[in-house]
């Protein structure tokens, strides 16, 4: 636990630097948003919550490949490989420092949402604080132990793009990983459409969230969000679950035998 915790925290380091220029730039676009919805037009808030949305993307993937990408950029993996540690408490060390930033820009993201809140509240605000006491009121709380669980195993095809890209050598790693990123574009799409393992989706085995039956409102808006609960009809099957779960596994143990196999150093 002493060794995992060593690199845990050697991890979070590693991504001070992006993580500090990454709030603020984040808090200068609060700002600036604040500053043109104050003098200009109040819609601007809606503008920034959905950078403040959309940029999760962004940091679904930049997290990732920074937090393995880095060891090779400052020519430090040769001395990550050796430190006295398994492969696989070094993956994991990685894995849980994404999850940890992630956190922290969302809890950030949160706070300058409602700092601009006090500043200019809007419907906009308002409805945002109703649709999140809606959530937690609500058994779509669920939901978020799941979208970590998914951000947790989304990290390892990014981890293997990587090593293969710098840890293969010559030609075969940029190959490598472009058929990651097809697989996931072209091929994943198809595999989930047609679900080949719906021969699991019978019996009383399934994920169920029954979710609460209830109507939201955006305030005075006329947008609205209606979730209904329905017990005979599952929303995830456990096909779905064993899918996703037996090709992150993949992915997690080909990063694995890479790191402890085929990384040139």
């Amino acid at each position: 636990m002493t060794s995992f915790m060593t690199l845990l925290k050697r991890d979070l380091r590693l991504q001070v630097p992006m993580m500090m220029i990454y709030s603020a730039v984040l808090v200068l676009i609060a700002g600036g948003f604040t500053l043109l919805a104050m003098e200009v037009n109040a819609g601007a808030f809606g503008f920034l919550l959905f950078i403040f949305i959309a940029q999760f993307l962004f940091l679904g993937i930049a997290l990732p490949i920074n937090a393995i990408w880095k060891e090779w950029r400052m020519k430090t993996v040769a001395h990550w490989l050796m430190l006295p540690a398994s492969v696989h408490k070094k993956i994991w060390s990685k894995t849980l420092s994404v999850l940890i930033w992630t956190i922290y820009i969302a809890g950030l993201v949160f706070i300058l949402w409602a700092l601009t809140g006090l500043i200019g509240e809007t419907v906009i605000h308002t409805g945002t604080y109703d649709l999140l006491r809606f959530v937690l009121n609500s058994d779509l709380i669920y939901i978020i132990p799941a979208l970590l669980i998914y951000l947790i195993l989304g990290t390892f095809p990014y981890f293997l793009g990587v090593i293969m890209v710098k840890g293969e050598g010559g030609w075969k790693g940029p190959i490598f990983a472009g058929l990651i990123i097809f697989f996931f574009v072209v091929i994943y799409p198809l595999l989930t459409l047609y679900n080949p393992l719906n021969i699991f989706e019978v019996g009383p085995i399934y994920m169920d969230f029954n979710f609460t039956q209830g109507e939201f409102s955006f305030s005075d808006s006329d947008f609205s969000f209606t979730t209904t609960g329905d017990s005979s009809g599952p929303i995830t099957y456990v096909s779905n679950l064993l899918f996703d779960f037996l090709l992150y596994a993949s992915f997690y143990v080909l990063s694995w035998w890479y790191l402890a196999r085929k990384v040139e150093i």
